[in-house]
């Protein structure tokens, strides 16, 4: 995906800035979650916590919406919290 964006950006005429980050921190910051290597097991949380911050905290009904009618929503999960990661500890902090 970097070299996506670079070579768009590179061809377009756009500066375009990429992040690097670990997916082992999707779910470092959901509360109560003890760390667990079972791939499954992360999945499931992943899903369940996706859920609950889109039902209570961040209440988008759309997103919702879409989320709830997708047969994969473990992929949606994993690249939604990914998102919330960056935003809550890496681009918070820089504003």
């Amino acid at each position: 995906i970097h070299t996506f964006f670079k070579c768009i950006g590179k061809y377009e005429g756009y500066q375009i800035n990429t992040f690097s980050l670990s997916p082992k921190h999707k779910l470092s910051f959901m509360e109560n979650y003890k760390g667990d290597n079972n791939y499954k097991n992360n999945k499931i949380n992943a899903i369940s916590f996706t859920k609950e911050l889109l039902e209570n905290k961040y209440k988008c009904p759309d997103f919702l919406d879409v989320y709830n009618s997708t047969k994969k929503k473990d992929d949606i999960s994993d690249a939604f919290l990914m998102v919330i990661y960056f935003y809550e500890n890496k681009y918070k902090r820089n504003i």
